[in-house]
């Protein structure tokens, strides 16, 4: 090893808790805006060389610095999100980010503080580690209703090959991929030091051996992706039944947009959006979640417009308003997505499944009602049924309004279902100029790739866009800008494993996570 590395491994274990927030930070770096991809795959080598030569205790503390310095700094959006939009006073809504950034950060700690039962100095620490980091994301993806917001593998969203093999594993086995050449380089990095100070290095045959299982392990998920990029686009030529799709993004103001004065106003400027739009000859228009600031069906005279548009225009449109249905005990309201026929009839209706905490429900209302007080800009909406398509002619689509397509799950049963396209409405406005539209985008490629659908995205203040069935983000549209994009959308029908057996993969790792617990502690207890 080289004088200059030894000296930085060496400051990396004398000085724990800046290598920890270190890794923090570059585990953030990862991802959008900053969007170095590279980061990722040795983000975490100063973390485990911080915990090395700690007790399990300390290492859990710096683990969590990590994570509570990796979330802070990533999801920094959440306070003028929730400050401005949400109504919230500062106080609230900087609790509220803490706390959600420090509950984050116990999945980091919870990884430092169970790899204290593996021997670095052996190669099973390697394999180990992946299995540990995934079996972890994969339980904060449905833990306390879930927020696998900017798991690590969407890091690497826009590196195509190595993200194919996400049509098996889901976004968990790029994940996987990540964290194990991190445990190798930390491996070598171990070896070497420990060899040149000749403090009982670990066997050199199992250090080689180790390295040659993960470059070769790596090598298949680089071919592998390749091969697959080639059969997709294979699949994509030829006789191919497509549908020109127009995305409609209207850049309302969200501070004006539910104002009774403007509501006319939205909806002039959206009428027009899809006239301009018509120029292209679509079949099916495309506008935001909640692009209809009102009651749709029950305020009768601005339904007509939008009816009476799609009867002129002879075009599907699919568009976002919310809703409600009266029963005996009162009502319930839905964010929904409306889907009118090319007859000015409306054709069908998709209702949220995956709620945003605090934004359109509040966790445990019912048990702290205090909190309904705190939290007074939050909604009372219900959750729609999961799976359920929308019938556009021989066309089933599967939409995702908003947070619900971080979820994994909920787009991978609608393609089970029979969807032939995933369509993403979304009002990202809430997010301002920070980086959280990105990174929002960034998640919706893996929804195509695990699928093989292509995925439609219309956003009111954008990122609007198309994510083809090979994950490329083939056109998009700026932020803050009224825009029109219309799209030659094909229909793939290859299936996946990803799509017939969901999150088997991710599943195993939490498996065999809580089997190396079994046996720490039926070891430790023994």
């Amino acid at each position: 090893m080289k004088p200059a590395a030894k000296k930085t491994v060496a400051r990396l274990t004398a000085h724990p808790w800046p290598a920890a927030l270190l890794s923090g930070l570059m585990l953030t770096a990862c991802f959008p805006k900053a969007g170095i991809a590279w980061l990722a795959w040795v983000a975490l080598v100063p973390l485990l060389f911080a915990i090395r030569p700690v007790s399990g205790r300390k290492r859990f503390l710096l683990g969590f610095a990590a994570g509570c310095a990796h979330y802070l700094s990533l999801i920094y959006w959440l306070v003028p999100t929730l400050r401005t939009y949400g109504e919230l006073p500062l106080v609230a809504a900087v609790l509220l980010f803490l706390l959600l950034s420090m509950y984050l950060a116990l999945y980091v700690g919870f990884f430092t503080f169970i790899m204290t039962g593996i021997d670095s100095r052996r190669g099973r620490f390697v394999s180990a580690a992946p299995v540990v980091w995934v079996g972890l994301e994969y339980l904060r993806s449905f833990l306390l209703s879930g927020f696998p917001w900017e798991l690590l593998g969407y890091s690497q969203y826009d590196v195509l090959p190595l993200i194919q093999i996400a049509d098996i594993t889901g976004v968990y086995g790029v994940s996987f991929i990540i964290v194990l050449v991190n445990g190798l380089i930390f491996y070598l990095l171990s070896w070497a030091l420990s060899r040149s100070k000749n403090n009982c290095p670990p066997n050199g045959r199992r250090v080689a051996y180790a390295a040659a299982v993960v470059l070769l392990v790596t090598a298949a998920v680089w071919g592998y992706g390749k091969y697959r990029l080639a059969v997709v686009d294979q699949s994509l030529r030829g006789d191919v039944q497509t549908r020109r799709i127009s995305v409609v993004q209207g850049n309302i103001d969200q501070n004006k947009k539910w104002e009774i004065a403007f509501k006319q106003a939205t909806v002039e400027k959206y009428l027009a959006l899809c006239r301009r739009a018509g120029k292209d000859s679509p079949d099916l228009l495309v506008l935001p979640e909640t692009a209809m600031p009102f009651f749709f069906r029950y305020e009768k005279a601005l339904t007509e417009k939008i009816l009476a548009q799609a009867d002129e225009m002879g075009v599907y449109i699919l568009t976002g308003a919310p809703s409600f249905e009266k029963h005996d005990v009162g009502f319930e309201f839905y964010n929904s997505a409306y889907l009118v026929g090319p007859d000015g009839k409306i054709v069908d209706r998709y209702d949220k499944i995956h709620l945003v905490p605090f934004g359109e429900y509040i966790p445990m209302g019912q048990w702290f009602p205090f909190v309904e007080k705190i939290v007074f800009g939050a909604g009372d909406f219900s959750a729609g049924t999961e799976g359920r398509l929308v019938g556009m002619g021989q066309w089933d689509l599967g939409v995702q309004i908003c947070f619900e397509i971080i979820f994994p799950s909920s787009a991978r049963l609608m393609t089970k279902n029979g969807a032939s396209v995933i369509v993403n409405i979304t009002n990202d406005a809430w997010y301002g100029r920070t980086s959280a539209p990105y990174q929002h985008l960034s998640m919706t490629v893996f929804r195509a790739v695990e699928n093989r659908r292509a995925l439609v995205r219309s956003a009111n203040t954008g990122i609007s866009g198309y994510v083809d069935p090979a994950g490329r983000i083939v056109a998009k549209t700026p932020l803050f800008t009224e825009a029109v994009l219309t799209l030659q959308v094909p229909e793939c029908r290859l299936s996946t494993i990803y799509t017939l057996m969901g999150e088997g993969f991710a599943m195993f790792c939490l498996a065999a996570l809580v089997f190396v617990l079994w046996r720490w502690y039926g070891y430790n207890a023994g």
